[in-house]
C-alpha cells in the first residue's frame, strides 16, 4: 500500500514544480493520454510489488486465510495507484496524497469485512478464492473509478 501511494507520489514530484505536464500539452500528448500513460507507468511498478508477496503467500500457505490475504493485497496495490494518481491529477488545494493514503485505509477495511463475510457464508474450502476474487475485483474498481475521476479532473485543470 505504502509502496504504491510512494511510487506515485515520485514519479509526479517534480511535473507540478517544473510544469512538465503543460509542456506535453504543448507537444501535441492529449490530456486523456497523459492520465492514461500515468496509470500504466504506476501499474507496471506496482504489478511486481503486489504479485511477489502474494505469490509467496499462496506458495507457503495451507489453503486457507493466507489466499484471501493475497487477494486483498493484490486489490489494495490496484487501490493505492488509483488514489495516489487521483490525488496528484487533482488541483493542488483540494485533495492530497493524504486523502488517498485515508482512501487506503478505507479499502483496507472494507476489504477486511467482506472478507468476514465471505467466511460467514460460504463452505471453508471455496471463501479464500472467493474472497480473494472479491478484493482484487474491488480494487479494480477503485482504480477505474478513480482513473475516469482523474481524467475529468485533469481535463478541468488550468494549467
Amino acid at each position: 500500500m505504502i509502496g504504491a501511494a510512494f511510487a506515485s507520489y515520485g514519479l509526479f514530484a517534480g511535473d507540478k514544480g517544473c510544469r512538465w505536464q503543460a509542456l506535453v500539452l504543448t507537444a501535441g500528448v492529449s490530456r486523456r493520454g497523459v492520465v492514461r500513460d500515468r496509470f500504466l507507468a504506476l501499474l507496471i511498478y506496482a504489478v511486481p510489488l503486489a504479485a511477489v508477496p502474494a505469490l509467496c503467500g499462496v506458495a507457503t500457505s495451507d489453503g486457507g486465510a493466507d489466499i484471501a490475504l493475497a487477494g486483498l493485497g493484490i486489490g489494495t496495490y490496484l487501490a493505492g495507484v488509483g488514489y495516489a494518481c487521483y490525488a496528484n491529477f487533482s488541483t493542488d488545494d483540494e485533495v492530497s496524497l493524504l486523502h488517498g493514503m485515508l482512501g487506503q485505509f478505507v479499502y483496507i477495511a472494507g476489504g477486511a469485512v467482506v472478507t468476514v463475510i465471505m467466511d460467514a457464508l460460504l463452505p471453508a474450502d471455496g471463501w479464500p478464492l472467493a474472497s480473494a476474487a472479491a478484493c482484487i475485483a474491488m480494487g479494480a474498481a477503485v482504480l477505474a473509478c478513480a482513473f475516469h475521476a482523474s481524467r475529468s479532473r485533469f481535463s478541468a485543470l488550468d494549467l
